[in-house]
């Protein structure tokens, strides 16, 4: 009787902590990224904000978060990601565009090259703005 008692209760548990909400189950892609107002110089250390306008090809998306990629030491890659609000999207495609800023905090000695992803072209790749930094010393 216990036993039965014990996984019922785990059942219960388990199956309460499901939910019926579907919303957060839609689309999720890329942000067209079409301009960036980046710093003319940066200081190691330093944290900058960087004003980007992003194009939302269609009205049920929304901006999420941006996604920063350091695994290569030439550039940092930027992708806006945007998510499906609602479901029953409407899927005329629009230009709006986002205005919205991301934060980076300096951590190299050297110039620095950012790159936003923007367009995917025919062949698959996508098309970058991109913005090359100079780093200066702070005694300077």
């Amino acid at each position: 009787m216990l036993r039965k008692l014990v996984l019922l209760s785990i059942i219960f548990t388990l199956t309460s902590c499901l939910s019926d909400d579907t919303e957060d189950l839609g689309i999720t892609q890329l942000g067209i990224i079409t301009e960036v107002t980046a710093p003319e110089e940066v200081v190691y250390g330093e944290t900058y904000t960087f004003d980007v306008k992003i194009q939302r090809p269609y009205e049920c998306l929304e901006f999420s978060f941006f996604e920063i990629d350091k695994s290569t030491d030439k550039y940092i890659l930027i992708k806006a990601i945007l998510t499906e609000e609602y479901m029953d999207c409407d899927l005329d495609e629009q230009e709006e565009l986002i205005d919205k800023s991301i934060e980076y905090t300096i951590d190299k000695h050297e110039e620095i090259e950012f790159r936003f992803v923007s367009e995917r072209n025919d062949d698959g790749t996508y098309s970058t703005v991109k913005k090359v930094i100079p780093v200066i010393d702070e005694d300077e």
